[in-house]
């Protein structure tokens, strides 16, 4: 009886673990010690591609493939005679082979057992088919991302167009592993496309190919329709027929995007293979990254060549949201950003304030510490720095963000700047709960949003959604607006043309044009009519809301009230205008007025303005008597514009003279205007100063200096040759504790010093610039002439390069030394007849002949 009851538990529990082997998701293989099948659940014969019966009692060796099928008995055999395990009890990650001869990943784990006198081995098997893809596409992004980041920081760098072009092109063909890749730009007369840049195609067609610019091309219809165009199969595509350049390639699939520019596009950025394939949403958005990388260096080049005084026409022109550009001047304690990071963290164009400290307000706290870690680091360790943190907008929005950056440093070798690319990965970092909560968010922000915001719906201009700032801006119930047509709701939100009566008829206002045109609107003023009959100003943008095959399913509306913006702005421009009066009356007093005649030497100064939409700068210099026939020279410059800037020359220039009075020595007076200017800064920031100081005295001609950041002079000397004055210092109002170098020069009678300031060496015209080399030419080719012919010809040289504007204010002394033959005999007499002309000798200061 007890012999029977063991037997049905011991059927009971092969049938338990028959039932667990048999549904078990991992594939599970028993063999022998000869490697033969004796049993394989439905999971692994699955797997393998097997029926369960077609398998048991072959060689274990049909499910490896080569070299391990052909090994497969060796490796059996000899853990039988040596013990050696080499995967049993271990596990590891192998490819097996389906019976169709396809090979796949899998984990595999093998495990020993006895049976009897018999061994057993059994083998759990896993597909990883599905990981190693994830892994595989993981790593793709992460590849996308660092070109991404790799081309930006080439185009930060100032490298040339056509070599970024052709860089970019190479990087992404090798990235998306595709044959070809291209840069078409859009032709003037806006028909045409030029194979600008590529690689892969037929030699000699990059620089002279063109493609049509209308819809029947691949390029063409991404132009017309601004958004990615991602092609499967070219010969079975219905959008357009393909241009020849595609088809005689044998082109198959592809992808192209748009390359914007700052106002137009500047062309189109394409992939293509001649193999078929289905590109993926990262694939699209590492294509359209580059594209906007590339949109921004052109017009970066573009700004470089038009633009000449203004900050804001300075800037790097990036379009698109994702991507951004910042550089940290350390020594100036001044953080600049692109308008398109001022964008990422939610700021209008111009609104940040520059410096560090608002940057670090932006970061999410808990990872701040993580950031200047590894900011530290790269000061520290000289290396770039690499991160991902979050930051929290005005609104309280979290985004986060990657960030690069490299150091630079100074000609002592200190860190003094540092560039990088930022880009918004939000959405590669954010997670589903938060797609999930997207439509309360967006209720949310329809509630209390302070803007006018409109969502409609195609193909009816049904509104959807409105904001409440928005129904109480017009005055109107937010129902009386949800759920109307297109028709119902110019009804009821009115528009008028500004400074008119015209109303605005229904295909005019910004909301149809967006649902019905697929026009994006900007900044577009109009007047609207509130309920009680008052017409507002307000400022709208407009755009379609598109699907991911890029048809326009609706369109947004943006709009707010500008009245206070309007008076704001108003009285700020009164506000400029008075102080651009103060400061330039308090600049023109900062200037000295020169004696008709200084005895020992002759003088003469120009001072230039910059155009006059410029602000006023801070370039001043001082002439002045020291008693014992010495003379003071000075010449600067103050970090900035506007009133500020003027105020501080004008401090910094009778500081120095001051210090002067007390004690001549040009190495003491700028040690000693360094130290006060290091304690007193008005704004609470860094007072940066260049400044050059000079003591010459006539009875000897003994020219003693120092240098604190500024442009050396040049020495004209009378028996010929044109020289530097090199010694260098540390700008004033920076690092305080710092002794300024001094260095003295000999002067004969008839040589000259020329001091100036670097509106003379940043006079430009396109990208080139004036700087030492003409000043140099200018004085090789002027010998002879006096003072006063050397500063008014050296300014008029200048501007003449500039082609008539000079970008900064310019200031320029040039005074002589002209000591009388008795004041030479007399100043010779304390003097060993072999005594050193210079205590440098001019070929160390850079004499030329």
């Amino acid at each position: 009886m007890k012999r029977l009851e063991a037997e049905e538990a011991l059927r009971q529990s092969e049938e338990r673990t028959r039932a667990i082997v048999n549904t078990a998701l991992d594939g599970i293989i028993v063999i022998d010690e000869r490697g033969i099948i004796e049993s394989i659940n439905p999971s692994a014969a699955r797997i393998f591609g097997f029926g369960v019966e077609e398998i048991i009692g072959q060689s274990i060796s049909i499910l490896m493939s080569e070299p391990d099928r052909s090994r497969h008995d060796g490796y059996i055999q000899r853990y039988m005679a040596t013990g050696e395990k080499k995967i049993i009890g271990i596990g590891r990650e192998v490819v097996g082979q389906r019976k169709d001869g396809s090979l796949f990943p899998m984990d595999l784990a093998i495990s020993e057992m006895r049976l009897g006198s018999r061994r057993m081995f059994t083998g759990i098997i896993r597909d990883i088919t599905e990981r190693k893809a994830a892994e595989e596409a993981a790593a793709q992004i992460a590849r996308q991302q660092a070109a991404v980041a790799r081309l930006g920081q080439r185009a930060l760098a100032g490298k040339d167009l056509e070599s970024l072009l052709d860089e970019t092109v190479r990087q992404v063909a090798d990235i998306l592993e595709v044959e070809y890749c291209k840069v078409l730009e859009l032709l003037p007369d806006g028909e045409s496309l030029l194979l600008k840049a590529g690689v892969g195609w037929e030699k000699g067609l990059v620089g002279s190919a063109t493609v049509g610019a209308d819809s029947d091309s691949q390029a063409g219809y991404t132009l017309l329709s601004r958004t990615p165009v991602v092609v499967e199969d070219l010969l079975t595509e219905l959008r357009f027929t393909g241009p020849a350049l595609l088809h005689n390639h044998k082109v198959i699939s592809g992808m192209s995007v748009l390359i914007q520019g700052l106002n137009d596009p500047y062309g189109v950025l394409g992939a293509h293979t001649t193999q078929k394939r289905t590109f993926s949403k990262d694939d699209v958005n590492f294509l359209q990254a580059v594209a906007n990388m590339l949109g921004t260096a052109i017009e970066r080049k573009k700004s470089e060549e038009a633009l000449r005084q203004s900050e804001e026409r300075l800037r790097l022109a990036l379009e698109v949201g994702r991507m951004g550009t910042w550089e940290w001047n350390m020594a100036a304690g001044e953080v600049k950003w692109s308008p398109s990071l001022e964008a990422i963290h939610g700021l209008a164009p111009g609104t940040f304030d520059g410096t560090f400290e608002a940057y670090q307000s932006d970061i999410y706290p808990e990872d701040r510490d993580a950031v200047f870690a590894s900011i530290r680091r790269s000061l520290l360790e000289g290396v770039d720095q690499g991160i991902e943190y979050r930051i929290v907008r005005p609104d309280g929005s979290v985004r986060w963000l990657g960030a690069k950056g490299r150091i630079f440093s100074d000609e002592t070798g200190r860190p003094a700047r540092m560039i990088g690319v930022c880009s918004d990965i939000t959405e590669r970092k954010g997670s589903e709960e938060a797609l999930q909560e997207s439509h309360r968010i967006l209720d949310a922000l329809m509630e209390y949003v302070p803007e006018g915001i409109t969502i409609a719906d195609e193909p009816e201009n049904v509104i959807r959604l409105i904001s409440q700032h928005g129904a109480d801006l017009v005055g109107y119930p937010r129902f009386a607006f949800e759920g109307v047509s297109g028709e119902e709701y110019h009804r009821i939100w009115r528009l008028y043309h500004p400074d008119s009566d015209i109303p605005a008829g229904h295909d005019e206002i910004p909301i149809a044009r967006a649902v019905k045109k697929g026009e994006t609107i900007t900044n577009e003023e109009w007047l609207l009519a509130q309920a009680g009959g008052e017409r507002i100003p307000i400022l709208c943008n407009a755009g379609p809301i598109r699907d991911r095959l890029g048809q326009i399913i609706g369109g947004v509306l943006a709009w707010r009230d500008i009245r206070s913006i309007k008076e704001t702005r108003l009285a700020l421009e009164e506000a400029y205008r008075r102080e651009h009066r103060i400061a330039e009356v308090l600049q023109r007093a900062i200037l000295p007025r020169l004696a008709d005649h200084l005895p020992g030497c002759a003088i003469a100064t120009q001072y230039q303005p910059a155009w006059k939409e410029a602000e006023v700068g801070g370039d001043f210099y001082d002439l002045f008597d020291l008693g014992h026939g010495r003379l003071g020279v000075l010449i600067g410059d103050v970090a900035g514009k506007g009133l500020l800037a003027a105020v501080r020359a004008a401090a910094a220039r009778y500081a120095i003279r001051s210090y002067a009075y007390l004690d001549p020595g040009p190495s003491r007076v700028l040690t000693f205007a360094n130290e006060v200017l290091c304690k007193d800064c008005p704004d609470g920031g860094s007072l940066m100063i260049t400044a050059f100081f000079a003591v010459l005295d006539t009875a000897n001609g003994i020219l003693t200096y120092a240098n604190g950041g500024h442009e050396p002079p040049f020495l004209r000397a009378e028996g010929g040759g044109v020289g530097e004055m090199r010694l260098h210092g540390r700008a004033l109002g920076i690092f305080s504790g710092y002794s300024y170098p001094e260095a003295s020069q000999r002067l004969e009678p008839g040589d000259m010093i020329v001091l100036f300031t670097d509106g003379i060496t940043e006079a430009r015209r396109g990208t080139d610039l004036f700087g030492r080399e003409g000043i140099s030419d200018y004085l090789n080719q002027s010998r002879h002439a006096d003072p006063e012919s050397v500063a008014k010809g050296l300014l008029e040289a200048a501007q003449s390069f500039a082609e008539g504007a000079l970008r900064d204010d310019a200031a320029i002394v040039a005074f002589r030394f002209d000591a009388r033959t008795d004041e030479r005999e007399h100043s010779s007499a304390g003097c060993s007849p072999e005594a050193p002309r210079v205590s440098q000798p001019l070929a160390e200061i850079g004499m030329s002949a």
